[in-house]
């Protein structure tokens, strides 16, 4: 079955405010080797941030960090701040990754996608999907990056994905990529509206090649849908998350939810929103 991808375009989120962020935001350029691309990145440190403490702080990561006017990142960074203060979350250091090319959406075009095997007639137009590269600049080039300028936790355990739409597909692919005799550079993984449905649903074969190596998969999953969305598009996600729920994995914690009545773009304020207490929970 063909379905047309979910894939909406750059615009302004006319959406609620998010949290007041508190502590300090730097925004930095950085380059990668791997993928031969530019990347804007935001990160904010929580008050008090102490550079000289022994223990190194929780990373969150958020992909798309500066589309739809910096919504994610101000809506993740709002949100953590929030939960810092209410002691549901512990102080973490946020950090927004965000594309610098021209228009955007063509490095979440490439960036995000897994290798899709024949060809998808959406994607056909654009450079060649590079999700594996993305996924080894993240860990291989930024987290040793970030790790140089800040107290970054070296625990998979303590660091956190989110992503929504492309970001979440490539959520779910960072997760079907998780190796225990790796250096992973994440465990928990919160992932809104995925768009499971690009290349017929490769996303589903990703899934299957992990069942077939690991027996056991310890990460933290929160995958969320928008009820307002569309049936068609909920029941994709909710078709994977299934998928992995019957694996019967001893460590998998998996949260999947169908937010009723918010739409696609309403689910970037949910994302942190409901992903970041639940992960920290534990």
């Amino acid at each position: 079955m063909r379905v047309a991808p979910l894939v909406w375009p750059v615009v302004l989120l006319l959406a609620a405010c998010a949290p007041a962020t508190t502590g300090q935001v730097e925004t930095l350029d950085f380059d990668s080797e791997l993928t031969g691309s530019s990347y804007e990145i935001q990160v904010r440190t929580p008050p008090g941030y102490d550079a000289a403490r022994a223990l190194d702080y929780p990373v969150i990561l958020q992909l798309d960090a500066n589309t739809q006017g910096n919504a994610q990142f101000r809506h993740t960074a709002g949100w953590t701040s929030s939960y810092e203060a209410s002691g549901r979350v512990p102080e973490a250091i946020v950090v927004g990754v965000g594309h610098t090319e021209v228009g955007e959406a063509r490095g979440r075009l490439v960036d995000f996608v897994p290798p899709l095997g024949d060809a998808d007639d959406y994607f056909a137009d654009h450079t060649e999907p590079g999700a594996p590269l993305f996924y080894e600049m993240l860990r291989d080039e930024l987290v040793p990056w970030l790790s140089e300028g800040w107290l970054v936790s070296a625990d998979p355990d303590e660091r956190v994905l989110l992503g929504h739409s492309l970001g979440g597909l490539f959520t779910l692919y960072a997760m079907t990529r998780f190796d225990p005799s790796e250096p992973d550079f994440v465990a928990n993984f919160v992932a809104f509206d995925p768009s499971v449905q690009v290349g017929d649903g490769v996303i589903f074969e990703l899934e299957e090649e992990l069942a077939g190596r690991l027996d056991d998969l310890r990460i933290d999953l929160y995958v969320g849908a928008g009820g307002a969305t569309g049936a068609d598009f909920a029941a994709w996600v909710m078709a994977f998350a299934e998928a992995l729920e019957q694996r019967g994995y001893p460590g998998l914690r998996l949260q999947p939810t169908v937010v009723e009545g918010r739409d696609h773009l309403e689910l970037i304020e949910d994302m942190p929103e409901l992903g970041l207490p639940w992960v920290f929970e534990r």
